[in-house]
């Protein structure tokens, strides 16, 4: 495994990388909500439900990022999560898994991934995370292996400001209602609320 994952995981993060940047260009985007300082848009993209959310954030881009990249938050906008840690590293490549408890009669969800930072010449720092295929990972047993497509875009504005656009994406797989999915889209959103919410207490 050690050998294999990263050229694979590089190529995934590069298309990931890519799509997002489709995603941040795409029209079509409904609004969701505008509240507490974020506004969330959403549309379908390949079959996945994404949303999109916007929020200017007191605090310097590197803060936020080792925020957001920290599998120990994951918990913090979806306490169901369990079981989420860094499995291996290769420079600034990561692999990261982590599980999602539900309850019956829907199966529980494990997520496997790759998760990279791009910081551009021209300013822009990008983190993007998206779902890997690692044939020496096996999904674990009584769960169902869902996909994941996750881009935040960094943009420094004044002062420790600074402008946080995340687009994600996250298929559950399998069978689940309608409603399931929606919540589970809706946790994944509150990440940007309560990063602004931490940050911004800091006036």
């Amino acid at each position: 495994m050690e050998s294999e994952w990263p050229i694979k995981g590089q190529q995934v993060i590069e298309s990931g990388l890519e799509e997002f940047k489709v995603l941040l260009s795409n029209s079509g985007w409904s609004t969701v909500e505008d509240k507490q300082g974020v506004l969330t848009t959403s549309q379908t993209y390949e079959r996945t439900f994404y949303t999109k959310s916007i929020a200017d954030v007191n605090a310097f881009p590197d803060t936020i990022i080792n925020f957001f990249s920290d599998p120990a938050n994951i918990k913090l906008w979806n306490p169901k999560v369990y079981n989420q840690q860094v499995l291996l590293e290769s420079g600034n490549l990561k692999l990261i898994k982590f599980q999602i408890k539900h309850k019956w009669p829907i199966e529980d969800r494990e997520f496997l991934y790759v998760s990279k930072t791009f910081t551009m010449p021209e300013g822009p720092v990008y983190l993007i995370e998206k779902s890997i295929d690692l044939p020496s990972i096996p999904v674990a047993k009584k769960h169902i292996r869902g996909f994941y497509h996750c881009g935040y875009l960094f943009e420094p504005k004044d002062e420790e400001m600074t402008r946080v656009t995340l687009i994600s994406g996250i298929n559950p797989m399998g069978s689940v209602p309608s409603a399931i999915k929606n919540k589970i889209a809706k946790k994944w959103v509150d990440r940007l609320k309560i990063a602004k919410e931490k940050f911004d207490k800091k006036e």
